[in-house]
């Protein structure tokens, strides 16, 4: 997972280059246009191997559409765009007002508006308390793989609170154009320093 995204970014590699090796290629990164592609496929799958090769056989088949043969970053963020339309379409099929799905549905647009319209990041940081329902529901996105945990718990500020550090899916501002005034947290897919999680934005429900 995106805990220890160092890890997870070599996993993947490794999985991948399995199957360009069988396939007759030296690596996988022969078929990318750089290093970024896989340090987004992290990224975007939130480090789960399953999603990552269903994410960049997305990718090549929407590289292969437009004449090439090389995977982009666009493609990556296409297919992570494409992904999570079909994650809130099956959250919306019953999510009427008034109901648990209803409610998630409505914490989900105000976490996006908080990071991508107010903070203009995608990462955040979430006080964790067990007992409150607003939290609850962030625990419930995260199971539902829109929003992703970075870090499973730090401490900012007076001791005794704890926080979650999170990720809003990269489907949210990603795609054709990726919102370019959105601020991604640590690109390069490389171990998590404490002192760059705490400059996050705390988010208050």
């Amino acid at each position: 997972n995106l805990t220890m995204p160092d890890k997870a970014a070599g996993h993947i590699e490794g999985i991948l280059d399995a199957h360009a090796e069988y396939c007759g290629l030296p690596s996988v990164r022969f078929i990318c246009t750089s290093g970024d592609v896989l340090s987004r496929l992290v990224w975007v799958s939130a480090g789960v191997p399953r999603d990552a090769l269903s994410m960049f056989a997305q990718a090549m088949t929407k590289g292969t559409a437009e004449g090439r043969s090389l995977v982009s970053v666009t493609n990556v963020n296409v297919a992570a765009s494409e992904m999570v339309s079909q994650k809130l379409k099956d959250l919306q099929v019953d999510a009427p007002e008034g109901t648990v799905e209803g409610d998630l549905a409505d914490s989900l647009e105000r976490i996006k508006d908080f990071c991508i319209k107010k903070e203009r990041k995608n990462a955040f940081l979430a006080e964790i308390r067990n007992n409150d329902a607003f939290y609850q529901r962030i625990l419930k996105l995260v199971d539902l793989r829109l929003v992703h945990v970075i870090s499973e718990g730090i401490t900012v500020g007076e001791a005794g609170r704890k926080y979650v550090a999170l990720i809003l899916d990269y489907g949210f501002y990603t795609g054709i154009r990726a919102a370019q005034s959105v601020d991604l947290f640590n690109r390069q897919t490389q171990r998590v320093a404490y002192k760059d999680l705490r400059k996050l934005p705390i988010f208050e429900p």
